[in-house]
């Protein structure tokens, strides 16, 4: 029996080298990790551009034990409503481990432009109790959806677009492993 995976994922970047065309943002988010001094983050840009594999990259850099249990990723425009934000959300970062007080903890919300106003708000003030410990990472493609107070509260990296020949290039790359006959246009 063959295992199959998804391509998105089979492909995804695992790491910062991997990251096509956005240098300034990468250097940056590099120093941040190896400081071990990060802040909350939005990453905001088009879709398609390695806003979330960068997110996931960081994730893996800064938790080095029990990922699962420190890493909480949502697709914000699903899942994130008033009473998610108040239980899940606030319990995850409430939520103390058995391996001690200084494990850090990170909150990833994928469409986090997708979040309503009022529910925002909520989440404000979770990012604005929430210990050095845990980290936010919102992730949107329009930034003037997200509320100034949580701007304000988290730096911001924009992700540029990525040029048709690197995604011409990374198409070529993944139908060679596929084993793809493409016709050429």
């Amino acid at each position: 029996m063959e295992f199959w995976e998804i391509w998105v994922e089979k492909y995804r970047p695992k790491s910062f080298d991997e990251i096509v065309s956005q240098n300034i943002a990468i250097n940056n988010l590099k120093d941040f990790v190896k400081s071990g001094n990060m802040p909350h983050m939005i990453f905001t840009g088009p879709a398609g551009t390695g806003k979330t594999s960068t997110a996931l990259i960081i994730a893996r850099n800064v938790i080095k034990q029990n990922y699962f249990a420190n890493v909480l990723e949502l697709n914000a425009s699903d899942t994130v409503r008033m009473n998610y934000v108040r239980n899940a959300i606030k319990g995850f970062v409430n939520q103390k481990l058995v391996v001690g007080d200084d494990t850090l903890k990170v909150i990833i919300l994928d469409e986090a432009d997708n979040i309503p106003t009022q529910v925002q708000q909520a989440l404000r003030r979770i990012i604005e109790k929430a210990s050095s410990s845990v980290k936010f990472i919102l992730i949107c493609n329009y930034i003037n959806r997200i509320i100034d107070p949580i701007i304000s509260r988290c730096a911001v990296f924009r992700f540029a677009k990525l040029p048709k020949e690197k995604i011409i290039e990374r198409l070529k790359f993944i139908s060679e492993q596929e084993k793809l006959q493409i016709p050429q246009f």
